[in-house]
């Protein structure tokens, strides 16, 4: 092989090798700025993009508060059970022994059979029953302060809210059946409004949320479901999977005059067994005036207000801040506002539910039965 051949194949070792290990060296040191971060780049994705991820190293206090229980041993070991096998045996006295007398109607050597006792049925009345019907709900109630004597006539009034709601197509894609999503999380913020304030949800309606809730500020997500009709509700919920801590912050609260206003949003708590409720319990809190507590350093927001936009702590019973709980029970009577679209009076007194009709207002797939709340 001469020289020319040797400086042609050089040139093309050159001209090919340079570039291709300038891109491997890029994608290894990639990868390794992408393990070294990873902590961080996952804080990010759940924060700030709404994705559901683990990230490593961020326990909860209540895990850790069970991992050091009372029952734990001051250096952590479990201690150890006596070994049944090794339990030292007591010989029994052969004199000691209670003797039977020999039946003078049996042969001796004749096969006898001992008698089998019936097996006792269980009692029906002890036993529980398997729960058939709707999922219950995962969360608990904090028992109140009493209200002031003249309120407790209108804390015990109900008022029937009934809603429309929205889904964002960020829920419906994310997998599940979103429809009994909806469902449950309308009945569980009900039993939450009803037992602390005396409102009741009844939901009329689910549809698909075709607008890009992503783009879209808080005032803009407000004015597009000002745009749906109600369809016989009184308000419009958009469910959206944008992270309640990523919620407006500026706007100042609504605070009703003469009529409730008929739209809100819901935001999603990442993490959470039931990721839409507290958004909801913030939305209907909203529309019957309650102020949110922004500030999580908020005595209140510490006390674990679901008014708060921080996030509800696992195992904590829900709670409701007087301030609010007032406000919503001052704005029971108060009608909602006509002019996005007619809707019919709503009757302060519970009337008999009726069905939900899912509109198949968008072409995406209903993914679960119709029902009642």
């Amino acid at each position: 092989m001469n020289s020319t051949r040797l400086k042609a194949l050089a040139k093309l070792g050159l001209l090919l090798g340079i570039p291709l290990t300038i891109v491997l060296g890029l994608f290894s040191y990639g990868v390794k700025v992408g393990v070294d971060n990873r902590v961080g780049i996952l804080s990010f994705e759940r924060d700030w993009l709404g994705i559901d991820v683990e990230v490593p190293g961020d326990e909860s206090p209540d895990s850790k508060a069970g991992e050091s229980g009372p029952d734990a041993s001051p250096e952590g070991k479990v201690p150890a059970k006596a070994d049944p096998a090794k339990a030292p045996t007591k010989a029994a006295d052969p004199a000691k022994a209670p003797t039977k007398a020999a039946d003078p109607t049996t042969t001796p050597g004749a096969d006898t059979k001992t008698p089998v006792e019936p097996t006792p049925k269980p009692d029906p009345e002890t036993t529980p029953a398997p729960h058939v019907g709707p999922a219950r709900s995962p969360f608990t109630l904090a028992r109140l302060a009493a209200v002031p004597a003249e309120v407790e006539p209108a804390l015990r009034e109900k008022r029937i809210v009934r809603v429309k709601v929205l889904v964002d197509r960020a829920i419906i894609l994310g997998g599940g059946d979103w429809i009994s999503d909806v469902q449950n999380s309308v009945r569980w913020s009900s039993e939450v409004l009803d037992a602390q304030v005396g409102v009741q949800l009844e939901l009329v309606g689910v549809v698909a949320w075709q607008a890009n809730t992503l783009d879209m500020s808080g005032a803009q997500l407000q004015q597009d479901l000002e745009s749906h009709a109600r369809d016989g509700a009184d308000v419009v919920v958009g469910f959206t999977n944008r992270s309640l801590r990523l919620a407006p912050k500026d706007a100042s609260p609504v605070i009703p005059s003469d009529a409730l206003r008929t739209v809100s949003v819901a935001y999603s708590e990442s993490g959470s067994s039931a990721p839409r409720v507290h958004g909801l319990l913030l939305a209907i809190g909203e529309v019957f005036g309650a102020r949110p507590i922004l500030s999580t350093s908020d005595p209140e927001a510490l006390a674990g207000s679901w008014m708060s936009v921080d996030a509800l702590r696992a195992g904590r019973a829900l709670y409701l801040d007087p301030a609010n709980r007032l406000r919503i029970i001052g704005n029971k009577k108060l009608e909602f506002n006509k002019a996005a679209g007619a809707a019919p009076a709503v009757s302060p007194m519970p009337t008999a539910p009726s069905p939900i009709d899912v509109s198949p207002e968008s072409d995406v797939e209903e993914g679960g039965e119709d029902g009642g709340v």
